[in-house]
């Protein structure tokens, strides 16, 4: 296993990076509805399943979990794969090693350490691998239900993300969360494997409700939490602009701004 051993500085410098990434990378990062309630500052920690269906997810975890959710926060990566990538140590990166007992075993021992009785987050992609958005059933590695038996007393949310096209160049990243839920995981009533299933399907559920949304690609469901970029090319773009002005018109890059009503749909004279 590999500890994470966070920088402050490292921390704060990667958000503002990841920040930039994403807005680089993606039209827009939208949130289906608003964000759940969060619970008082008593002290307890914060237990965070993704999906996982692509690269991009890590990076955007990495940001709503910073800029979105006010626990102190870390998250899990294979250790094989962090090795590869020593720097997310240094933002609050766990390595696990996933090939042997003794190294599931020192990660929930770290990972009990780490949680109780802190207001620390821990984000994990529940799955263990990637799998698409569509596949049914959704299936949790069981390892989620011994880190909650391992922490004992915390809260508990799944963040759902999905990627789509919508009337852009870039892609639209999308991201739903539930409300925040209290757990006891700590006396003999507590059951892994029935805790796990539930989450699996709270999951689906709601998986499914953000990718409806999606499909119907209805702005208004959601908020815009990060703006990226538009146009087909600077230069093109450049030239549009400028035409635009010498005619006095008002100019956009974006391809949306424009919509033809489908034929038969215009409307009646």
């Amino acid at each position: 296993m590999i500890p994470a051993c966070k920088s402050p500085f490292l921390e704060r410098w990667f958000l503002l990076y990841t920040r930039r990434y994403l807005a680089q990378n993606f039209h827009a990062v939208r949130l289906l509805g608003s964000l759940p309630a969060f619970p008082p500052d008593d002290g307890l920690p914060l237990l965070v399943c993704l999906n996982h269906s692509s690269w991009w997810d890590v990076m955007l975890g990495i940001y709503a979990a910073n800029d979105l959710f006010p626990w102190d926060t870390y998250a899990v990566m294979d250790e094989r794969q962090l090795k590869r990538y020593r720097f997310f140590a240094r933002v609050g990166i766990i390595g696990v090693d996933r090939t042997s007992l003794a190294g599931a075993r020192a990660f929930l021992e770290y990972a009990g350490a780490l949680l109780k009785n802190h207001r620390r987050a821990l984000w994990i992609t529940a799955q263990g691998e990637m799998v698409s958005n569509r596949t049914r059933p959704m299936q949790f590695q069981s390892g989620v239900g011994h880190i909650a038996a391992s922490v004992g007393e915390f809260y508990f949310t799944t963040v759902a993300l999905h990627y789509e096209f919508w009337n852009e160049r870039l892609p639209e990243a999308f991201l739903s969360a539930s409300p925040i839920e209290r757990v006891s995981a700590g006396d003999g009533a507590f059951d892994r494997k029935k805790f796990v299933t539930l989450q699996e399907r709270r999951m689906e559920a709601q998986l499914d409700a953000l990718i409806a949304q999606v499909d119907l690609r209805d702005e208004t469901a959601f908020q815009t939490l990060l703006s990226g970029k538009s146009g087909i090319s600077p230069t093109y773009d450049a030239v549009r602009a400028l035409s635009a002005r010498l005619k006095g018109e008002r100019f956009s890059a974006e391809h949306g701004d424009v919509v033809t009503p489908r034929w038969g749909r215009g409307p009646r004279k």
